[in-house]
């Protein structure tokens, strides 16, 4: 079938880091492809991996994707502990329709390799995103993030869920993240002075936040990241987001 496999697990695979991944990453092409490829899964031992999973799975077969950028469906194969999530990406309003879109759609450069599962091509973007550097060296952010993120435009639900994302390859995964270090940081900066700057309450408390998680980049305290992607899971509104960085 046509998706693309790419993510944690290929790079674990690149480096030499068989632990480096919890779970699989397909991203398909389109909407059909998407339906095609959760229909075929469920169809050969996989099962939706929560009750969430199945009211998303009858949401999507319902009403389809609405205005959402990113669909995503986890699936796990009980007898081999395997999950798979697979995932339909848009990009700026466009579908990833190849694997080079997908993989600098990601946000660590570590990230930019990938198979394409219809032919079973491996392909290795590393030293076209990359060009001088030693791919098996600390590689920075994606162009496209380090342009967004980089530079404080983030949506909420990323600049909440990024640092998480960070303590894990860099202190869980033991990749070299040095590179992305002070891009992250600039960008936390950013999005916290813009914040800050408002009236809103609202706009105050996320200014804070993205404060407090920049200084916990800036500082590598790992730990704190950690806790605080976990306490995340739970957090019912920006005040129980607030005392989880307490």
């Amino acid at each position: 079938m046509p998706a693309y496999l790419a993510g944690s697990s290929v790079a674990a695979e690149q480096y030499g880091k068989p632990h480096a991944y919890t779970d699989i990453d397909l991203f398909v092409p389109n909407q059909g492809s998407y339906f095609a490829l959760i229909s075929h899964l469920l169809s050969n031992g996989y099962e939706l991996e929560s009750d969430r999973f199945a009211r998303m799975w009858h949401r999507h077969l319902e009403y389809g994707f609405k205005a959402w950028h990113t669909n995503s469906m986890k699936l796990l194969d009980k007898l081999l502990g395997t999950e798979v999530n697979v995932i339909y990406k848009r990009v700026d309003g466009h579908e990833t329709t190849r694997l080079s879109q997908v993989l600098e759609s990601f946000d660590f450069g570590l990230l930019g390799v990938g198979y394409e599962t219809e032919t079973g091509r491996f392909k290795d973007m590393r030293s076209y995103l990359f060009p001088g550097r030693p791919v098996d060296g600390p590689l920075p952010m994606m162009d496209y993030r380090a342009d967004t993120v980089g530079k404080g435009y983030m949506s909420q639900h990323i600049m909440m869920r990024t640092p998480g994302r960070y303590a894990r390859y860099a202190h869980t995964y033991g990749y070299d993240l040095r590179l992305v270090q002070p891009t992250l940081v600039a960008g936390y900066q950013c999005f916290a002075d813009y914040k800050l700057a408002r009236s809103k309450p609202e706009d105050i408390a996320l200014g804070q936040i993205a404060d407090t998680l920049g200084q916990h980049i800036e500082h590598n305290m790992f730990a704190e990241l950690l806790e605080f992607e976990k306490k995340l899971v739970t957090a019912d509104g920006l005040d129980d987001i607030m005392e989880a960085l307490e």
